[in-house]
């Protein structure tokens, strides 16, 4: 079900597969997740199965436009494992990522064009099987679409951006100083959590772009602007668009690049886990098995694992005694006999 903003609340605008049902409880979770401004899953105790396991699970997931709510998706879904409630709130926000190019002030001729860039964009993202070749094509296409002189890529280590790929160069040296301004400009986006631009100011009116004016600082009509993706849980990597004559990055290409990176931010991060070394999978799958078992659910797997440590710790570490009781005989290994030349006795 869709639930639309209205001058009366949130009503109900669309309902597959038929709306002669009772909507009471997907209205009700709907309205309770736009008054939490987040998305909301509940599993209906009137709708459990005779077991109490399992059964019916509604989600509702706001909808915003321009940061302003829009609607709320409210989905009915049966037997939904835990482990795939997650997945699908995230592909409702990927889904719903496209509406931010909505603007009322957008002409047809124009919204059509940013759908375009935005559909050849993930395309080229997803047509190529590693991350490199992904990037590289995707940072190409981007330079052309944008009228941009260069757009780098960056990866966040775990301490800072690195430099990753650039669209007119095919080799990197870290040394060299355009590459420690471009991943100073991405550190100075990451540190502050947004999208930045040279039309970006504090609440005070100056500038919060020391990083990106450096970085523009060989042209005096020089901009550049900042993008974060993320994976929908740490933002992992940066996109940092370069213009040496201009113009400026206006809103209406700011906003189709945050709608950009939403969409490119989870493709472009399973390419980066899958192009990871076999020995570092291991051992991310082994502490994810490890999160899972320790966690908050499972308690009967989790006392199995206890006691299973416990039981193999005593059997290497425990020290102790056993007495055998059995019949023995003593014998000597050899015989040895003294004669002597006369009778008589040993006195």
């Amino acid at each position: 079900m869709l639930l639309l903003d209205a001058e009366s609340g949130l009503q109900p605008s669309a309902v597959w597969p038929s709306p002669q049902v009772d909507l009471s409880d997907l209205s009700r979770i709907g309205n309770l997740a736009a008054r939490k401004n987040e998305s909301s899953i509940v599993r209906p105790s009137n709708k459990l199965d005779p077991n109490g396991c399992n059964g019916p699970v509604i989600i509702a997931f706001p909808i915003y436009r321009e940061q302003v709510l829009f609607g709320v998706v409210v989905l009915e879904v049966d037997e939904l494992a835990k482990n795939q409630q997650q997945t699908l709130t995230q592909l409702l926000g990927w889904g719903s990522a496209w509406l931010q190019l909505l603007s009322k002030n957008n002409a047809p001729q124009l919204l059509i064009t940013h759908f375009a860039t935005v559909i050849e964009a993930t395309s080229r993202t997803l047509q190529h099987s590693s991350l490199r070749a992904s990037i590289i094509d995707l940072l190409s296409y981007i330079a052309r679409s944008f009228s941009c002189d260069r757009v780098s890529y960056g990866q966040h280590d775990g301490h800072s951006m690195q430099l990753y790929a650039l669209s007119d160069s095919a080799q990197i040296d870290s040394r060299s100083s355009l590459v420690r301004r471009i991943e100073a400009a991405m550190d100075e986006a990451l540190d502050q959590g947004t999208t930045l631009s040279h039309t970006t100011l504090s609440e005070n009116g100056h500038s919060q772009l020391l990083a990106h004016e450096r970085l523009c600082a060989e042209t005096t009509q020089g901009y550049a602007a900042t993008f974060l993706l993320s994976n929908g849980v740490s933002t992992f990597a940066a996109l940092t668009f370069e213009r040496r004559q201009g113009p400026a990055f206006d809103q209406t290409t700011t906003d189709i690049c945050n709608t950009l990176t939403e969409l490119l931010g989870p493709i472009l991060d399973l390419k980066r886990l899958h192009d990871r070394p076999l020995i570092i999978k291991a051992c991310d799958q082994i502490k994810n098995w490890m999160a899972q078992q320790l966690g908050q659910e499972n308690l009967r797997s989790k006392l199995v694992l206890i006691l299973s440590c416990l039981l193999a710790l005593w059997l290497t570490l425990s020290d102790g005694v056993h007495r055998v009781n059995s019949i023995a005989i003593l014998e000597g290994v050899d015989v040895r006999e003294l004669v002597a030349p006369i009778d008589g006795y040993i006195k």
